[in-house]
C-alpha cells in the first residue's frame, strides 16, 4: 500500500501541552460539529459551502448534522486527516474517535506517528453504516510529538465518504523521575546523629512534571557494632511515579554510658538488706541507645557492728560499653532488745520476797541477733508496813551491745494491820455492852481486860478506855486502838392530870414531871393517840372507858425509863336529848313537848319566841296571830355536867283573811276612787298578780302590786264606762307554797 504524505503538516502543526504533568489528561479533542476541523485535508475532497464537509442529519452521533467528507472520485490511497499534538515523553497515549460510512464500505487506516515519523501503532478498518469507537495504544518514545492521520484506501466518488465524531486524544505520564546524582555514604556513632534531610537528594528530573516531592521513606538497620543502615528516599512527581533513592550510613558505638552511684543505704539488720534493685541507678545514659542496668555483686568488708558491703550495678550499652557503680550499705544495729513488763508480784511479808530469776522475761527480743538477760538490782521504796514496794531490775543486751532494762515490782503486803476497835459507846446503866473488833486483814488481836472480843460486859457508870491491839508478820507490824465507852444513870419520870373523868370530847391536860436533862418524851393515852410534847400536854378522849397513861421520857444519852398509870382516865357516856311535840291545840295555840332523852338528869327547854322552861314534859302557848316558824332546843345534862341539845322547828300558820268590793266610784270626789283587794293576813305581797276584764273579755287592767288599784281607766282612753268589770286574782300563802285564785265583779259607777 503505497502512502502520500504531506510533509508541510507532518512536522509544523503540533498541537497539545507539555508543559506540567498529564496523569492522564485530554490534550486534544475535536467533536467535528462545527465546520472548519483543523487537520481535514481539502485537496481530496468535494468542496461544500461548509469548507469540504457535508451537513446531512442522516448521520448524526451527538446531536448535530454536521460530521462527514466526501472524497474525490477516483482519489484513493491518500491521507484526508491528519492532527499534530505535543505530550509527555515516555507517556502513555490513547486515541479514540467514532467512525462510519453513508453508502457502502469504505476502507480506511488510523496511524499514529511520533516526531521522528517512526509508527507508533496502526488499525486499517471497513466502515459500516453504524458508528464504532476505534483506538490506538502506544507508549511514546523520548519525543514528545505525536501525529494522527486518516487514511483512505477506498476510491472516492459516488458515495465514498467518512462520517467522524468525537476524537479524544489522552496522555498518561508512567514514567518515575531519575534521580542522576548518588547519595553519599555516611560514617558516625549513632543514628540520632544523622537525621533524615531530603535536601541532599540532588539531580533530579522528571519527563513531564515541572516539580517533584522527596520524602523519606524509611531506615533499614542490618548487623550490631556495626551497624549498616539503609536510609531510602522516595522521589515522586505530579502523577505519583516514584523513583526509590537509598543512602548507606555505616554507625559503630565505641562511648560507654554514664551513671551515679546509687545513693548509700543503711540497715539494722542483714535481713534487713533489700534484694538488688536496678531501679536504684536513676541516671543511666548514653549516647546512642537506652543502657541495661544489671547486678554484678555483693562484697562484705568482714566487719561488725558495722558491717560495710558494696553492691556493684554494670550499666551498658547495645554495643557492649559498660561502666560499673557501687552502692554503699552500711549495716549496724542501733536499736536496743525489748521485753514486756513481767507481772507484779505480791507477798505477804519480806521473808516471802522470791530470789531473782531471768526466766520471767519470756518475751525478750532484739531487731537482729540474740538477748542476753542479767539482774542488776532490787531497791525498795522504804515504805515498810505501808504496802513497801521492791523495784527489780533486769537488763537485756544484744550482740551490738544495744541495752535496755525491764523493772518487775514486788509489793509486799505487810502493811500495819487495818483494825478498828470501833466508835466511842454511849450506853445507859445495866446495859451489856459488847466490843467487837473490825479486823479485815486478819491480824492477831487482843483486847486490855475485861474485854473480851463479841462477849458482852457490864461497864460502870461513868466513862472506861478499852485498847485493842493488833499486830502482822510476826509482830513486826503492830498498832493500837482505843474506844470509850460511857454509861449514863436511867431517868426517873412522874406525871398528873387535871381531871381524871369525864365524857367524850373529854379534854385533859397532862404535866409531865421529868427529871432535869431529859430530852425526849413519848405520851402513849391509852386510845391509840401518842404525843412526843414533853409538858403540859392536852389530849381530847372522844370514846368512853377506862385508859391507861404511859410516859416513855429518854435523856440525851438515850437512856429510856417507862411509867404506866392504869386506868387513869375514864370516859362515861354523854346525854342524848332528844323530844317530840303535839299539833297545836285549842284556839289559843299551845303546843305541848314530850321528852324522850336519855342519860340525863337536868333539861332546859328553849321555845324560840323568848319562853323557856325546866319541866320534863312542858307545854307552851304561842301569841294568836304571829304565825311563823319557831326553833325549840333541849339541852340535857348529866351529874358530871355533860350535855347534849336536840333542835326541831314548829310552824303557827296564820289564816288567809281578805276582802274585794263589789263597786267603786272613779268620780274624782275623792272618796272609794279605786278598785283593790284588801288583805289583812295569811297572803305573801311578793306573790301577788290582779287583772281586770271588760265584758268581751279584752284586759283592760293588770299589776302585781297588791298595794296598787285600778283607778277605772284604760291605757291611754281615759275611764272606761260604767257596768260590770270582771277582776282575778291570783297569790301565794306566807305560810306554805300553795297558790289561791279568785274570781268576781266590781261595778263601776261614776
Amino acid at each position: 500500500m503505497s502512502r502520500l504524505i504531506l510533509l508541510t503538516t507532518f512536522f509544523f502543526s503540533f498541537i497539545g501541552k507539555s508543559s506540567f504533568a498529564q496523569c492522564p489528561e485530554e490534550i486534544y479533542s475535536e467533536d467535528f460539529n462545527t465546520p472548519g476541523y483543523p487537520g481535514l485535508i481539502p485537496d481530496f475532497l468535494y468542496t461544500s459551502a461548509a469548507g469540504g464537509t457535508w451537513d446531512n442529519p442522516t448521520y448524526m452521533l451527538d446531536g448535530t448534522s454536521f460530521g462527514w467528507w466526501n472524497i474525490v472520485n477516483g482519489v484513493g490511497d491518500v491521507d484526508v486527516y491528519s492532527i499534530d499534538v505535543i505530550a509527555c515523553p515516555t507517556s502513555e497515549i490513547e486515541i479514540s474517535i467514532f467512525l462510519r460510512e453513508s453508502f457502502g464500505g469504505t476502507n480506511i487506516d488510523l496511524f499514529a506517528y511520533d516526531g521522528t515519523g517512526a509508527l507508533m501503532d496502526s488499525e486499517n478498518i471497513n466502515l459500516t453504516s453504524t458508528y464504532t469507537e476505534y483506538t490506538l495504544n502506544f507508549v511514546l518514545g523520548t519525543d514528545p510529538n505525536i501525529n494522527f492521520v486518516i487514511h483512505c484506501n477506498t476510491v472516492g466518488g459516488g458515495g465514498i465518504d467518512i462520517c467522524a465524531e468525537n476524537l479524544s486524544i489522552t496522555s498518561n505520564d508512567i514514567t518515575p523521575p531519575v534521580v542522576a546524582d548518588p547519595m553519599p555514604d555516611l560514617f558516625g556513632e549513632c543514628l540520632g546523629d544523622f537525621p533524615p534531610d531530603i535536601t541532599a537528594v540532588t539531580g533530579i528530573t522528571d519527563n513531564c512534571s515541572p516539580t517533584t516531592t522527596v520524602t523519606h521513606v524509611g531506615d533499614v538497620e542490618a548487623g550490631t557494632c556495626p551497624v549498616i543502615v539503609t536510609r531510602t528516599y522516595e522521589v515522586t512527581d505530579e502523577c505519583g511515579n516514584a523513583t526509590l533513592v537509598d543512602q548507606i550510613i555505616t554507625l559503630e558505638d565505641l562511648t560507654p554510658p554514664t551513671a551515679s552511684n546509687p545513693a548509700p543505704l543503711n540497715v539494722e539488720c542483714i535481713g534487713d538488706i533489700p534484694l538488688p534493685d536496678v531501679s536504684v541507678v536513676t541516671d543511666a545514659l548514653d549516647n546512642c541507645s537506652v543502657p541495661t542496668i544489671s547486678h554484678v555483686s555483693d562484697v562484705s568488708d568482714g566487719g561488725a557492728c558495722p558491717e560495710i558491703i558494696t553492691r556493684t550495678y554494670r550499666v551498658e550499652d547495645d554495643c557492649s560499653n559498660f561502666i560499673e557503680v557501687n552502692q554503699i550499705i552500711t549495716v549496724q544495729d542501733i536499736t536496743a532488745p525489748t521485753a514486756s513488763t513481767p507481772p507484779m508480784i505480791n507477798v505477804p511479808c519480806t521473808e516471802d520476797v522470791p530470789v531473782p530469776d531471768i526466766t520471767v522475761i519470756t518475751d525478750a527480743t532484739d531487731n537482729c541477733g540474740t538477748v542476753t538477760i542479767v539482774h542488776l538490782s532490787d531497791v525498795s521504796d522504804g515504805e515498810v508496813c505501808n504496802f513497801e514496794t521492791i523495784t527489780r531490775t533486769y537488763e537485756l543486751t544484744d550482740d551490738c551491745g544495744n541495752s535496755s532494762t525491764i523493772t518487775q515490782d514486788i509489793m509486799i503486803m505487810a502493811t500495819y494491820p487495818n483494825i478498828s476497835a470501833g466508835p466511842d459507846i454511849n450506853g445507859c446503866e445495866d446495859e451489856i455492852i459488847i466490843l467487837t473488833a473490825d479486823n479485815p486483814d486478819g491480824a492477831t488481836i487482843t483486847w486490855s481486860a475485861p474485854v473480851l472480843d463479841g462477849v458482852g460486859f457490864t461497864s460502870p457508870i461513868g466513862s472506861s478506855t478499852y485498847t485493842l491491839t493488833g499486830s502482822v508478820c510476826a509482830t513486826a507490824c503492830v498498832i493500837t486502838d482505843d474506844v470509850i465507852v460511857t454509861i449514863d444513870e436511867n431517868p426517873s419520870p412522874n406525871f398528873s392530870a387535871d381531871t381524871l373523868i369525864g365524857c367524850p370530847d373529854h379534854t385533859v391536860l397532862f404535866e409531865s414531871i421529868a427529871p432535869s436533862g431529859s430530852v425526849d418524851c413519848f405520851w402513849d393515852f391509852g386510845d391509840g393517840a401518842t404525843s412526843s410534847i414533853c409538858s403540859p400536854v392536852s389530849h381530847t378522849y372522844t370514846s368512853t372507858g377506862l385508859f391507861d397513861v404511859t410516859l416513855t421520857v429518854t435523856t440525851s444519852n438515850g437512856c429510856t425509863t417507862t411509867l404506866i398509870y392504869p386506868d387513869y382516865i375514864e370516859v362515861v357516856e354523854s346525854p342524848v336529848a332528844s323530844f317530840y311535840s303535839s299539833s297545836i291545840t285549842g284556839a289559843d295555840n299551845e303546843i305541848v313537848f314530850y321528852n324522850e332523852s336519855s342519860g340525863a338528869d337536868t333539861y332546859e327547854w328553849f321555845f324560840g319566841d323568848g319562853g323557856s322552861s325546866n319541866a320534863i314534859d312542858p307545854s307552851h302557848t304561842y301569841t294568836e296571830g304571829l304565825a311563823g316558824t319557831y326553833t325549840v332546843s333541849l339541852t340535857a345534862t348529866n351529874s358530871i355536867g355533860c350535855s347534849d341539845t336536840y333542835e326541831s322547828a314548829v310552824s303557827i300558820e296564820a289564816p288567809v283573811i281578805y276582802y274585794v268590793p263589789n263597786v267603786f266610784t272613779p268620780d274624782g270626789d275623792e272618796f272609794n276612787e279605786t278598785f283593790q283587794p284588801v288583805f289583812t293576813t295569811g297572803y305573801e305581797p311578793y306573790d301577788f298578780h290582779l287583772t281586770i276584764f271588760n265584758r268581751w273579755g279584752e284586759l283592760i287592767f293588770e299589776s302585781y302590786n297588791s298595794i296598787a288599784g285600778w283607778n277605772g281607766t284604760y291605757g291611754n282612753q281615759g275611764l272606761v264606762a260604767d257596768g260590770v268589770y270582771v277582776w282575778q286574782i291570783d297569790f301565794g300563802l306566807s305560810s306554805s307554797d300553795e297558790r289561791i285564785v279568785d274570781r268576781g265583779t266590781v261595778t263601776v259607777l261614776k
